[in-house]
């Protein structure tokens, strides 16, 4: 697809589009317009209608650029982004200039004007990859290939629509500093790093399970330790569009339910019940 195409139909995405929950109204013309922060790694469009685009730079940023709404409410800019969820920030304007939550300085660099067109730009180049990143990880109907680990391999969802790469695993990791008493000088405190982490893994007979590892100390040659809880259950994937992504149904084996997102090219997953994002462990290569 050339550009022209792509920007025709990211234009058709400006009425279409669907981003989730709020119904944004619309904007004052003190907000509308492309801004930049001073460092050049942060960009928000703000539409009048209360459409959004944030585009982030900084290496920090495991999301790197969605669209959302954006809305006023008691004095605050209420957004909505299609992967990182809500977000509400305190702003200030004076002119051609913004803070927001209340460090972030940033500077207008088009208007009302040339809002919408930017939009547009940015919207059909986050489609045309995250349709390309889609690709990679493709639906289709289970194969009959069992972990040896999972205790109940053969309970899937009758005719369901599965993940057909050999896996796909979604992670959330923080990594933790922590302290122990040195036992040679107990006046003095040691650093260690650990972490926490929770996983999703998606298997192509139509099984998952989810993994939560969390840090129990040290060792005796003071090396870090962990407890692991581990679930399994099934799972069907009603496919969606690249950007605003797959609905995926978890039957748990023990007999929670619960929905989950696979979003933005299926490189993250949301989980509503936990307000967690998960990215995608298989996306160091581009598509």
């Amino acid at each position: 697809m050339n550009r022209t195409a792509r920007l025709a139909l990211a234009s058709t995405a400006l009425l279409t589009f669907a981003v989730p929950a709020l119904a944004a109204p619309a904007l004052p013309d003190e907000l509308v317009g492309v801004w930049e922060n001073i460092v050049g790694d942060l960009e928000v469009i703000l539409l009048p209608d209360g459409r959004a685009f944030v585009a982030h730079a900084n290496a920090s940023s495991a999301v790197k650029a969605e669209p959302g709404t954006c809305r006023l409410q008691s004095a605050k800019l209420l957004c909505q982004w299609l992967v990182s969820g809500p977000e509400k920030l305190d702003y200030g304007v004076t002119g051609d200039e913004m803070t927001l939550a209340g460090w972030i300085d940033m500077r207008r660099t088009a208007g009302a004007g040339a809002a919408p067109t930017t939009y547009a730009r940015r919207l059909a180049d986050l489609q045309t990859d995250a349709a390309a990143w889609q690709k990679k990880y493709p639906v289709g109907k289970p194969t009959l290939v069992n972990r040896k680990e999972d205790p109940n391999p053969v309970r899937t969802v009758a005719k369901a629509i599965v993940y057909t790469s050999p896996w796909l695993q979604f992670m959330d990791l923080t990594i933790l500093t922590r302290y122990y008493q040195d036992p040679r000088n107990l006046n003095f405190q040691r650093e260690y790093k650990t972490f926490q982490a929770t996983e999703f893994f998606f298997y192509p007979n139509g099984r998952f399970v989810h993994t939560v590892t969390l840090p129990k100390g040290l060792d005796a040659a003071f090396q870090p330790t962990y407890d692991m809880t581990t679930v399994w259950g099934r799972y069907d994937v009603k496919a969606g569009g690249p950007l605003e992504g797959d609905t995926v149904t978890l039957q748990y084996d023990g007999g929670k339910a619960e929905t989950v997102k696979v979003l933005d090219g299926r490189r993250f997953l949301f989980q509503p019940s936990s307000g967690v994002v998960y990215t995608n462990q298989d996306v160091k290569k581009r598509p």
